[in-house]
């Protein structure tokens, strides 16, 4: 019985010297600091003349296919036309009203 009162008191008394454990004084500071940085957007900065060469790239590709759409109903309007005067028809105004 003696033996296990020596062990509870030898492990009392080695709790004897703690202290309360002290902060960092920066840790604040740096914690506000990586949110800051967490916070920032990670995007990519791509060079100007990148950005305008891109802009341009999709611009001509868009005049591009609307001239070629353009292209395509006009053809098909004439085709039309010329289907029309082969079968002796004539094409009058396309409105619907009158």
């Amino acid at each position: 019985m003696k033996n296990i009162e020596e062990e509870i008191q030898k492990t009392l008394h080695s709790l004897d010297g703690l202290e309360r454990a002290k902060a960092n004084p920066f840790l604040y500071a740096k914690i506000r600091h990586r949110l800051a940085e967490a916070q920032t957007p990670l995007g990519i900065r791509l060079p100007v003349s990148l950005q305008l060469g891109m802009l341009t790239l999709v611009l001509v590709l868009n005049f591009w296919t609307i001239a070629s759409n353009w292209q395509k109903s006009q053809s098909s309007a004439n085709n039309a036309t010329t289907f029309a005067e082969s079968m002796g028809l004539t094409l009058t105004d396309n409105s619907f009203y009158p």
